[in-house]
């Protein structure tokens, strides 16, 4: 297939090393994606693999019922074939996309010259893992996103949002990746120290509350799931990032309907920009969910705002849902 550029992989085994082998020697392949993906087979032999103008990989772990997984996988080779297969790529990708869960602090030792878009998804790391520790080997990236959920599958305290993905004190990322320009943080405790850590000539930010795709266990405590910013978290965050002069994108996932208030501190912190995104996240168990924003105070401080071309005000609601196995309810 030599005109074969792209290849998706929705897996209900591990990926056996001979076909990455072989997905590394076509000649044309650009982007990779693993789904639902198991990485805790047989050791991956990968020195016959080239790979070589492979620029996108994603991997993610998420399947419909992840309880066979989480109870079955050998998490240590699972770290160790990692490993192997980012090693394999990191002299070529521009993006990476990949699970939390797959990332070990043997990772941490891999250089990635040319990256320039970064996401981490699903949960945390565990051992748990920094922002700064996660790219500290990229100097070419521009967008980083970390988009950790809840893990409803473990009891643990750091596995449950809000997360802290920063270190107090620590250096500014730009010491590291001097082009860093975008960053999209999902969970994140408004107090953070990673704000401090952002560089002052960051463009786009982007603060979201992300809901775990796992099912959780019927049995297992209640954790928080998310963290939609209250309005004393929305003034936490913005007292944060009051020194981002320059940020010219700006979204929010609220907890509650954004009042005129919070526009107006929004357009005093920030008078350059030009996309602004609000979104309301709400659980809701009625048939209809409304918000009236006709509310003639919204256009006073949305005026302030003179470069705004962007206005996204959004609700997104969700229903609770029942799937029953047995008898037994599995998600709710």
């Amino acid at each position: 297939m030599p005109s074969l550029t792209k290849v998706i992989l929705d897996l209900e085994i591990a990926i056996p090393s001979d076909q990455l082998v072989a997905l590394s020697l076509l000649p044309h392949l650009r982007s990779l994606e693993l789904r639902q993906a198991r990485m805790d087979g047989p050791s991956l032999s990968l020195s016959q693999a080239s790979f070589a103008l492979l620029t996108t990989l994603v991997i993610s772990i998420w399947v419909i019922s992840p309880f066979l997984r989480t109870r079955s996988v050998d998490q240590k080779r699972e770290f160790d074939n990692v490993v192997a297969l980012l090693q394999a790529v990191s002299g070529s990708l521009t993006t990476l996309s990949i699970s939390g869960d797959l990332l070990s602090p043997e990772s941490l030792t891999i250089k990635w010259p040319y990256l320039r878009n970064f996401s981490v998804t699903e949960h945390t790391p565990t051992p748990y893992l920094l922002v700064p520790e996660l790219i500290s080997r990229m100097p070419e990236l521009r967008q980083l996103s970390v988009l950790f959920t809840a893990d409803s599958t473990r009891d643990v305290g750091e596995l449950h949002p809000p997360f802290t993905v920063g270190v107090r004190g620590g250096e500014i990322l730009t010491n590291s990746s001097p082009h860093l320009h975008s960053v999209t943080l999902s969970n994140v405790e408004p107090s953070d120290p990673i704000f401090q850590q952002l560089p002052c000539t960051l463009d786009a930010l982007r603060i979201v509350a992300a809901e775990d795709l796992y099912i959780p266990l019927p049995a297992a405590p209640y954790r928080r799931k998310w963290a939609p910013l209250t309005p004393t978290m929305t003034l936490t965050i913005l007292k944060g990032i009051s020194h981002f002069v320059d940020l010219a994108e700006l979204t929010l996932t609220l907890a509650y309907f954004a009042p005129p208030t919070l526009i107006d501190d929004i357009a005093t912190a920030f008078p350059r920009l030009h996309t602004l995104e609000l979104e309301r996240a709400a659980y809701t168990r009625a048939r209809f969910y409304r918000e009236d924003v006709r509310d003639s105070a919204l256009l006073v401080p949305l005026a302030r705002l003179l470069w705004l071309r962007r206005l996204r005000i959004s609700l997104d609601f969700y229903e609770r849902v029942e799937f029953y196995s047995d008898n037994q309810p599995l998600f709710l």
